[in-house]
């Protein structure tokens, strides 16, 4: 309900571009915050009750599938400028990541593996909170005074350590077994802890510093919040003990984030605006194309990307089905690699193509 009000919104309000940051702001809070609310109550009554259960997995598992909405950058008329431009990079290196996966698999060897899925746990930790600093730096000129400092955005990644180092352990420990953050796991877990303790305190002293103890026209509260969330995002792996639950409340807010972001990208842009200004009714029907154009596309891969884990396949060739299975394994598995791929591109501001790409999907938040 709350994307269907979003995404009408921005569709209705071509002529009242002063709502769209409000709109974008109270959903992106919305998106960060909401799930380390539900995901605690939601668990709390999961044993006594089937519609809490599957509304848990259900919002874990769309949250999740946030990462083939990737696919509709490809169909974007904006973001096309920069994949056109940059072919090797988003055609050729990702055939290359899948192919490369697939391949590790084929080999059949559980101490690679367990690394390989040690360095895409922590690769899933720092993509997380590169989106963070997104958030951040579209929201505090929004919500306070003023761009994002250095200092806020080293506090920022400073949190992407202390997750990298704690998250020695996926929903099933097991699979990280004879690995060096295995072997080591309680030393990175402590350390992670003083870590996020001398960040949590530091953080709180800068923004009192800066955002509270000021004079009174100047404090900016909901920046402070904010800053000192996107900082202790993982405090969760250390206080909820159940931690599938722990995982929900992270993943599932880095998820919806995402739709946030693209839902917006899908209704905004060069070319919406221009119909919008010379044929008004042709920009909302493409508003309304794009945005089906999204939903489409990224519920038909989250399909597709499902059925690739559930795939039977025959024999082919001198490979049997169970190297075929593992192949289309290490198919999907590359998804996730694909999207962070991908994402480390098309969002990244300090390019000017992406710079352009931005501004011309928000331009709400740039307009003076």
């Amino acid at each position: 309900m709350q994307s269907t009000s979003l995404t009408g919104s921005l569709i209705n309000s071509g002529d009242q571009p002063r709502n769209k940051p409000v709109i974008f702001i109270t959903f992106l809070l919305l998106a960060t915050a909401l799930p380390f609310i539900a995901g605690p109550i939601l668990r709390s009554v999961y044993s006594g009750s089937d519609v809490a259960q599957q509304l848990f997995y259900l919002l874990l598992m769309v949250g999740g599938y946030h990462q083939v909405a990737s696919v509709y950058l490809y169909f974007d008329d904006d973001a096309k400028k920069i994949i056109n431009q940059h072919k090797w990079y988003f055609y050729f290196w990702p055939l290359m990541i899948a192919s490369s996966i697939m391949l590790f698999y084929l080999l059949d060897n559980l101490s690679l593996e367990s690394y390989l899925l040690q360095i895409y746990a922590m690769l899933t930790i720092y993509h997380y909170q590169k989106q963070n600093i997104g958030v951040y730096s579209l929201l505090a000129p929004n919500v306070g005074f003023g761009r994002m400092l250095p200092i806020e955005r080293g506090l920022i990644m400073g949190g992407a350590l202390v997750g990298m180092l704690v998250f020695t352990w996926p929903i099933d420990r097991s699979l990280f077994q004879g690995t060096v953050l295995s072997t080591y796991k309680d030393s990175f877990e402590a350390a992670s802890l003083i870590l996020l303790c001398a960040l949590t305190l530091y953080t709180s002293y800068f923004a009192c510093k800066n955002y509270l103890f000021i004079a009174t026209a100047q404090r900016q509260y909901l920046r402070a919040a904010l800053l000192l969330s996107l900082v202790t995002f993982f405090w969760p792996m250390f206080i909820v003990q159940d931690k599938q639950t722990a995982f929900f409340m992270y993943a599932t807010a880095h998820g919806l984030q995402y739709y946030v972001f693209i839902i917006i990208a899908s209704v905004n842009g060069d070319k919406i605006q221009q119909l919008l200004q010379t044929e008004h009714i042709k920009g909302v029907l493409f508003r309304h194309f794009n945005l089906i154009l999204f939903i489409v596309l990224t519920a038909l891969s989250a399909y597709i990307w499902k059925q690739l884990y559930l795939i039977n396949p025959p024999a082919i060739f001198n490979f049997s089905d169970t190297e075929i299975k593992r192949a289309i394994f290490g198919l999907a598995s590359s998804i996730s690699l694909i999207h962070y791929w991908i994402d480390g591109r098309i969002w990244k501001i300090r390019h000017d193509d992406s710079r352009k790409f931005m501004r011309s999907k928000f331009q709400f938040l740039f307009a003076k």
